[in-house]
């Protein structure tokens, strides 16, 4: 920086001329800063353009570049105009769908609170309200002080219909503060605030203010997926969205429960591969009939499909939709196909065996058996269409897989040792005793925990069964 007496200026008054050094050495590197129009400071890395801050050299012909940007949209020459008063680099994206005069306006890159401002500022304008509908602020770490200018524009943006502010970093009050300013929108339909770190405070408190009824009018879905909510939370929340008809999404917040779900059976998983790698090996050992020892096989590979499916299943509970998706369908899936690996050893050991005189109870026990499972699995994996079944129906569907051995209960009572048969009531009752908790686990996250468990407790049994009375034949009590 140089200094210099100017001309026009009083007695021992120094002016300084602050971009002298600057400007010398962009020309003897072939780049260039713009220098504003109204003396101020230049923008680092912003290339040369035309200032839109005066716009009468436009009039006198004197810069053609700047009378062809007269012709852009005015979104798009409001966008500059505002970046350059603010000394901010305008967002690629976001100039793009201003220029494009795209429906949806998109910020591409990780914002500073500052970067809002420019973008808030233009989105307020008459010239955007005629085409922007959707605002995707998703993945750019805002934080609380952020929310501010995100309510501003919520509130005086009328014309939004969906927000979008995923993968974030609100929190209680920010979150708050965004859902407040939906009081003076009546348009705005859809809100994701998914993956920020919404407690279960902050998610008391959106009930509370979603109660009101002028705020969020036109809403219709809000999407809270991955917060921190827990079960006080997402009970909130969803009375007084399904009271206002309002669609909701809160998976992903029960964190402790989902914790929980994939310990438990993720040591279910570890125990089945041990104990079915030992079983199968004594099974090979003693030379069993190849009918039996296959059966013992699907058995063990039944037990360990159900506990790993499960077990990932629960684990990637704030994994990505398709593959979360994935996991349930071979969770519920697994159930049926375990239910139905239980029954071959103890059918073709005890009722569908040469060793005993021969019955059609066993077949049609193994056929039909095999065939529900195959209805289960079908329709858990959406084969038939869209329809998929509730809890209800899945659990109802494998009740009666589990008890349809009533069916052959003489024979059994014939032909099993009394601790035999005892160990396999007692497995059935333990999973029985379960179900409930799963139909609940919906509303109560824990009652989930309960239900993996009582599924543990039934698996053991069972497992004892097919240990003690199938592979190691002899036993007499």
């Amino acid at each position: 920086m140089s200094l210099r007496w100017g001309s026009g200026s009083k007695s021992g008054e120094v002016q300084t001329d602050e971009w002298d050094s600057e400007e010398e050495e962009e020309k003897e590197s072939g780049g260039g800063y713009m220098v504003p129009k109204e003396g101020g400071p230049a923008l680092r890395g912003y290339p040369q353009q035309p200032s839109f801050l005066n716009l009468e050299d436009a009039a006198s012909g004197e810069d053609p570049l700047l009378q062809r940007s007269l012709s852009a949209p005015a979104g798009y020459a409001t966008y500059h105009r505002r970046c350059q008063y603010h000394g901010i680099r305008p967002d690629p994206s976001v100039a793009i769908c201003l220029y494009a005069l795209h429906p949806v306006v998109k910020v591409s890159r990780l914002a500073q609170d500052l970067d809002l401002i420019p973008i808030v500022e233009t989105l307020k304008t008459p010239a955007v309200a005629q085409f922007a509908r959707e605002i995707d602020l998703s993945g750019l770490n805002l934080g609380s002080i952020s929310a501010l200018l995100v309510a501003e524009m919520v509130q005086s943006c009328s014309f939004l219909r969906v927000l979008l502010l995923g993968r974030n970093a609100l929190r209680d009050e920010g979150a708050s503060m965004i859902i407040a300013a939906l009081k003076g929108n009546r348009e705005l339909s859809k809100i994701d605030l998914r993956s920020n770190r919404i407690s279960s405070a902050g998610a008391l408190k959106i009930a509370r203010l979603l109660q009101e009824k002028d705020v969020g009018r036109a809403l219709n879905e809000v999407v809270f997926v991955n917060n921190h909510m827990m079960q006080q939370g997402v009970d909130a929340i969803s009375e007084v969205c399904e009271s206002r008809k309002i669609a909701v999404y809160l998976d992903g917040n029960l964190v402790m429960a989902e914790v929980l779900n994939s310990l438990t059976h993720g040591t279910g998983l570890v125990a089945a591969i041990i104990a079915g790698a030992s079983m199968i090996e004594e099974a090979d050992s003693r030379a069993l009939p190849l009918q039996l020892y296959r059966s013992i096989v699907i058995f063990c590979v039944s037990l360990c499909c159900m506990f790993a499916s499960s077990c990932f299943y629960h684990s990637f509970f704030r994994g990505a939709k398709g593959a979360k998706e994935i996991l349930k369908v071979m969770d519920h899936c697994s159930i049926f196909l375990l239910i139905a690996g239980t029954y071959t050893p103890i059918l073709l050991k005890f009722i569908w065996s040469p060793e005993h005189p021969h019955s059609l109870v066993g077949p049609t026990l193994f056929y039909l058996v095999w065939g529900l499972a195959l209805v289960g699995i079908t329709m858990s994996a959406r084969l038939f269409g869209k329809y998929t079944p509730s809890r209800k129906v899945r659990a109802g569907l494998a009740l009666i897989m589990g008890w349809l051995i009533i069916f052959s209960i003489r024979l059994l009572w014939q032909r099993m040792p009394p601790r035999c048969l005892l160990l396999l009531s007692l497995g059935g009752v333990a999973y029985t005793t379960g179900v409930p908790f799963y139909v609940k686990g919906q509303e109560v996250s824990m009652y989930h925990v309960v239900w993996h468990i009582s599924v543990m407790i039934g698996a053991a049994l069972h497992y004892l069964t097919v240990l003690n009375y199938v592979v190691r034949p002899g036993l007499e009590y």
